[in-house]
């Protein structure tokens, strides 16, 4: 019994010793990756510019024909503005409005 206590204590103590540099480490790395902004490489925006924009255009011109098929039930339930955003705001967004190389979902990294 006692020496279920002691490995009950050590491991408490332990804890308590690591448990608050292991927080500010934490958030260090946090903000440090918040500031870290490199340029994209060349390579990147070739790729951004051969492939990535393309399934873009491509994803715009879905969504319009999407949005119009949706269209008779969106405009009875209300929800034509959700359904114009979702299928034609967001992709032609991405692919006209962001800056080549860039990701919009890789905040930490790519973007200003």
């Amino acid at each position: 019994m006692t020496r279920i206590c002691c490995l009950i204590l050590a491991g408490l103590v332990a804890v308590a010793v690591i448990l608050p540099g292991s927080a500010g480490q934490a958030q260090q790395g946090y903000y440090y990756f918040q500031r870290y902004e490199p340029e994209p490489s060349a390579a990147w925006m070739m790729y951004d510019t051969l492939f990535e924009r393309p399934i873009g255009i491509a994803g715009t011109v879905a969504g319009i024909g999407m949005f119009a098929g949706t269209l008779p039930l969106t405009l009875a339930t209300g929800t034509s503005g959700d359904a114009a955003r979702a299928f034609i705001e967001r992709p032609a967004r991405w692919t006209f409005q962001r800056r080549l190389g860039r990701s919009e979902y890789d905040r930490a990294f790519w973007l200003p």
